[in-house]
């Protein structure tokens, strides 16, 4: 299992869906798992820029995961997103066939992020929304990469603020660089 993980706007979903299409991996998007099972009260939620609550979303990726076959290369795009969710996920890693074989963050100035949010138009990309994600990156996202990394998994950070073929082809040489049984 290889995590993509950065600030909303990133490049999170583009990065992964690119991996998947070129190496086959089966993609799984937090994001696009939400919007799709989301009810008028998370919609609301996201409108405000608020995460869905670690339970909800573990729910939903647990059943996720059920549907994969142990040893299936995945892309996970937008997990995990708070302490609650990486510290779950080591767990699942470790009592499952699945193995996370690389984490990417993608990093990207708040600036760019913005523009970026902005220009794809999307109904949860509010100006309100867009701070309050920033805020949720720093307080709450932005330790997980500590907590994987004292747990001995490979973090890549890779510039995000270029051109997106750029960024895919500095994740592949990554990618080409380490083993992926997983």
């Amino acid at each position: 299992m290889i995590i993509l993980m950065g600030a909303t706007g990133s490049g999170k979903s583009l990065q992964s869906r690119l991996l998947a299409d070129e190496c086959g991996y089966t993609w799984i998007s937090t994001g696009k798992i939400l919007r799709s099972l989301m009810t008028s009260k998370s919609r609301q939620e996201m409108l405000a820029g608020e995460l869905v609550s670690d339970q909800e979303l573990i729910q939903m990726l647990s059943q996720k995961f059920e549907s994969i076959k142990p040893k299936q290369l995945v892309v996970l795009d937008g997990f995990p997103r708070t302490l609650a969710q990486a510290e779950w996920l080591i767990e699942w890693a470790k009592s499952s066939d699945f193995e996370i074989t690389a984490i990417f963050n993608l990093e990207v100035a708040h600036a760019v992020v913005r523009n970026r949010l902005i220009k794809r138009g999307r109904f949860d990309d509010t100006e309100t929304a867009i701070k309050q994600r920033f805020k949720e990156f720093e307080l709450v996202t932005q330790p997980i990469i500590k907590l994987l990394k004292d747990e001995g998994y490979r973090i890549f950070n890779i510039n995000a603020e270029g051109n997106p073929e750029t960024i895919h082809q500095d994740i592949i040489k990554a990618i080409n660089g380490i083993s992926i049984n997983n």
